[in-house]
């Protein structure tokens, strides 16, 4: 019999009943030997899939999109990789409303046993993986900066009030780029790499079946402008991808190498990822499969 393992993030999104836990286990058990796991501190679920991912067919997670983060850093380095299950409990859930995932253990672990499969490409950043984002310069920090307790109980609402917060420190970053084969250098408010169509709970990028496996990359870059008026440009084009507003260039690219004058962090899905003057990013074309 197949062997599946459950990893539980027991602290993400809302606490789920029991008697929903029960239900999801329930049908993993009619179709796979079942191992469950609960995460007790950051980094739990990628150690755990480092070390015994590879004894396993399918590995479920359960938990947010900073859980779901280290679980693709753990698969990856999987010689033989798993299939890929993920039960949303998070509060944005972004990478989940690509394949229509819901946070019901029940509904969630009953399209899992289907063994529908989706081939899914791989963001790599220097050293560090990511399954949807890749983000820095405004607002970015508000993902993983919001405290907890807020996000338990005001939901969607305290991302937006954390990031009225960060209105003072808005900034310029001086970037140089290189898209593939092209050059580019400007000034930014922020850049977003994003595989998928969701972030932040925002539609960024027009919705199509093959964003996840079409092995390129939509680069959102923000140019910042000193014109506080042109600043309604930003949300335009942010939030209607299919116009074509000022100071919002879209680019599809594969590969991207990024130099700043000073160290900048990275959101990667969420979570604080690595501080560095010079990353380079590359798209690894269908490198996960997920159940569906």
């Amino acid at each position: 019999m197949k062997k599946l393992l459950f990893i539980i993030n027991p602290n993400s999104g809302k606490k789920k009943s029991k008697s929903d836990l029960i239900d999801a286990l329930v049908s993993f058990s009619a179709h796979y030997q079942v191992e469950v796991y609960c995460t007790t501190k950051q980094l739990d679920c990628l150690q755990m899939i480092q070390n015994k991912g590879s004894l396993y067919d399918v590995i479920v997670v359960s938990g947010g999109d900073g859980t779901l983060n280290e679980a693709v850093n753990g698969l990856i380095s999987c010689e033989k990789k798993p299939l890929l299950g993920y039960i949303p409990t998070g509060t944005m859930n972004d990478f989940s409303k690509n394949f229509d995932l819901t946070p019901s253990f029940e509904q969630t672990a009953k399209k899992i046993v289907q063994n529908r499969t989706f081939k899914f490409d791989i963001g790599k950043i220097n050293n560090y993986y990511f399954a949807y984002v890749a983000a820095f310069g405004a607002f970015t920090n508000v993902s993983y900066e919001t405290q907890r307790e807020l996000k338990e109980n005001l939901g969607d609402i305290a991302y937006l009030l954390k990031g009225v917060s960060e209105l003072p420190n808005l900034k310029p970053y001086h970037v140089k780029m290189k898209i593939d084969e092209q050059n580019y250098e400007n000034d930014v408010l922020m850049g977003l790499i994003v595989n998928g169509y969701r972030v932040s709970g925002m539609d960024v990028i027009e919705k199509d079946d093959h964003l996840m496996n079409d092995g390129v990359f939509d680069l959102i870059l923000v140019e910042w402008t000193d014109n506080l008026l042109e600043w309604i440009h930003y949300p335009i084009g942010l939030l209607k991808p299919n116009i074509t507003a000022k100071f919002v260039k879209r680019i599809k690219a594969k590969d991207i190498e990024i130099d700043f004058d000073s160290p900048i962090s990275w959101t990667l899905d969420g979570e604080k990822g690595e501080e560095n003057t010079h990353f380079e990013v590359n798209n690894l074309p269908q490198a996960l499969e997920i159940l569906y």
